[in-house]
């Protein structure tokens, strides 16, 4: 219930309660923008999102062109919130060269081609054939690039991470349960928002694959106090 350190010994546990999440893209309605530069048929081949069980799949087709698929919040929330963001994702087949990037957090909107050009926004990120999972932030005036975690994904394999927003002037990024980059300061403290869930594919000009999973995007605020 209560921020604890890792070697406290007794901490404040709410027994029996569900968190309750705001916005959860299992859930409630997001937004999907398709963006291709080849025209082509309906097939597969055409960047597109389908369920998974609970989970939505974003896949780019191996036409080589510029491509962009995305899953946004209808519903929004205010960076003040006290919010916690969780997700799960499973990289199926990820780009086989530079030419893919991947997205997955808050922002203030999507983009038609390049997630790095929306204007508030704090991400996990891959970059192209990279195997490294990053973290990223930026809110018009404080920015930080995509920051190497040290953390790898391996495809096929799910991986969660969290993003604490609590302290907007230091968000907390954990990967798999553990936080990374505990020395980097990630700041969007001037962010006005309203911020959404977002996650988002894109491809430059290339025939590059992907297919990435989406297993859970969801966002709670927390509201702390003395007692329970």
């Amino acid at each position: 219930y209560d921020d604890e350190a890792a070697a406290t010994t007794t901490a404040k546990v709410n027994l029996n309660v569900e968190p309750q999440y705001i916005i959860d893209l299992a859930r409630d309605p997001f937004q999907t923008i398709i963006v291709k530069t080849v025209v082509g048929s309906t097939t597969v081949e055409v960047p597109h999102v389908e369920p998974r069980g609970g989970g939505t799949a974003m896949i780019l087709g191996t036409t080589a062109g510029a491509q962009k698929v995305d899953l946004l919040s209808e519903r929004s929330f205010a960076p003040g919130a006290n919010w916690i963001v969780e997700g799960e994702v499973n990289i199926i087949t990820n780009s086989d060269n530079a030419a893919g990037d991947f997205n997955i957090g808050v922002a203030s909107a999507t983009h038609a081609t390049d997630a790095d050009a929306i204007a508030e926004s704090a991400f996990i990120h891959t970059n192209g054939n990279d195997l490294n999972l990053y973290a990223e932030c930026d809110d018009g005036t404080n920015e930080t690039a995509a920051t190497d975690t040290t953390v790898d994904f391996a495809a096929g394999t799910p991986f969660s991470f969290v993003i604490d927003g609590r302290d907007l002037s230091s968000l907390k990024y954990y990967i798999d349960g553990v936080r990374v980059l505990s020395g980097t300061t990630f700041s969007i403290a001037v962010a006005a928002g309203p911020l959404k869930l977002l996650a988002h594919l894109e491809k430059t000009s290339d025939d590059s694959p992907g297919t990435y999973v989406i297993n859970r995007l969801r966002v709670r605020t927390m509201q702390e106090d003395a007692q329970v």
